[in-house]
């Protein structure tokens, strides 16, 4: 009996620029769509590494002021009280919500990153009104490709 070993090799091709926001501010869904037509989505964040990486960026952008909202990918638009990340449906199971949130009121269902240099509100997340008008931070989508 013969066996036959097939290693199949991933090659992920991102560009240069990993994040984006565009200038323009936008309610949740429209900065979802946004995000989408760029070939990109709004931001998931998995991990306190892709927190801080999410930060880093911000930080070098003409955004980056003394009080600043954006939105990023999370929701709990499919399941009041369970947040998901909207592009993969999976579970926020890293978190980085301020103190007191999420709060759970009803109208609340998007989550958003808030920056306020007076009350340290140091890029802690908040859920709000998906209807408000926020920057948004985009990300690039890592096309995998298997070679042939």
């Amino acid at each position: 009996m013969k066996s036959l070993v097939v290693f199949v090799s991933i090659i992920c091709l991102s560009s240069a620029a990993k994040y984006s926001i565009p200038s323009i501010k936008a309610n949740w869904y429209k900065a979802f769509e946004l995000c989408a037509s760029q070939g990109q989505r709004l931001v998931s964040i998995g991990s306190q590494k892709q927190q801080d990486e999410v930060v880093a960026f911000i930080k070098t952008t003409d955004k980056f002021v003394p009080f600043i909202r954006f939105w990023i990918g999370a929701s709990d638009l499919a399941e009041k009280g369970t947040h998901t990340w909207m592009n993969s449906g999976r579970l926020a199971s890293y978190s980085n919500w301020g103190p007191g949130e999420p709060n759970g009121l009803q109208s609340e269902r998007c989550v958003e990153m808030i920056y306020n240099q007076a009350t340290e509100h140091n890029f802690f997340w908040n859920d709000n009104e998906c209807d408000k008008q926020f920057y948004f931070v985009c990300e690039n989508v890592d096309d995998c490709v298997s070679p042939f």
